[in-house]
């Protein structure tokens, strides 16, 4: 069987790997909203700080990311009203359940 290279060519284009694109990432908050670390919003729901994160990507919530004036480390937030939203939602989902 002979392919031609227009062929092959589209074959190899089409198994190449495209990069995943993000759908959510950082945002910006505004002046009233309060914010919290994701370390404590995993204490406040009794997870982990990665599994805060993966509740937030699942949904395409995002976060705030705050550089720091002190040593210019970027530190990300969570909205309290996210945090509380994802409290409420997981807590019923645990009710159902039991």
């Amino acid at each position: 069987m002979r392919v031609s290279a227009a062929d092959l060519d589209a074959w190899i284009d089409g198994q190449r790997i495209r990069p995943r694109r993000r759908s959510w990432g950082p945002t910006v908050a505004g002046p009233d909203e309060q914010l919290v670390t994701f370390r404590e919003a995993a204490k406040s729901l009794g997870v982990s700080p990665a599994t805060v994160w993966r509740w937030l990507a699942a949904v395409g919530q995002p976060f705030v990311e705050v550089r720091r004036a002190r040593d210019g480390r970027l530190v990300r937030y969570v909205r309290r009203t996210d945090v509380d939203r994802l409290a409420h939602e997981r807590g019923a989902g645990r009710a159902e359940r039991h």
